[in-house]
């Protein structure tokens, strides 16, 4: 395999192929910018969404950087971070395991909507995948109706995609017909 994407559950992928098609440009490894209530876009990434190159040596350094130190506060996502920094002026280059910055169309996390809403509406048209990191549609399904909920354009989209989605294949639905 030269390519491998990793994507965690809970995202909405809008406009499939040939639309990620970015994510399979040449580096070894790149990810997305995480959103935190203070900051969009953070010095860290979000794991949810990443683009690799498979290597048996960066899978053997990684298990050994787990089995050598403490597992950080966020878990896989601290190790990848620490592993895989982010470009920055100042460090000699190049560095091993420099990660790619990938725009933040490919794992647009739901945060934003609620606390960086210019950048959201900015970005928001072009989103390729959504994060919902904050709201899962299945607990918000009273935001598609309520169009005061933060999260309302979001999780209203979600639920019109996983509609035409049950109904193009078939399936039985438990959403709310709207």
């Amino acid at each position: 395999m030269s390519r491998g994407y990793f994507l965690i559950a809970f995202r909405w992928i809008w406009q499939v192929p040939p639309s990620l098609a970015p994510l399979t440009c040449n580096v070894d490894f790149g990810a997305v910018p995480d959103t935190w209530t203070s900051s969009m876009p953070d010095t860290n990434f979000n794991a949810g969404v990443m683009s690799l190159t498979p290597s048996l040596e960066i899978f053997s350094r990684l298990v050994n950087e787990t089995n050598s130190n403490p597992l950080p506060w966020d878990a896989e996502q601290g190790v990848l971070n620490a592993f895989f920094p982010p470009p920055i002026p100042e460090r000699f280059y190049p560095h091993t395991y420099t990660r790619t910055i990938l725009p933040m169309k490919y794992n647009l996390n739901i945060e934003a909507q609620r606390s960086h809403l210019d950048q959201w509406n900015d970005v928001w048209p072009d989103a390729r995948i959504v994060h919902f990191t904050q709201a899962k549609p299945c607990w918000y399904w009273a935001c598609v109706v309520n169009t005061t909920c933060i999260f309302h354009q979001s999780i209203a989209r979600w639920f019109v995609e996983f509609d035409e989605m049950n109904s193009k294949f078939g399936w039985t639905s438990y959403a709310k017909q709207w």
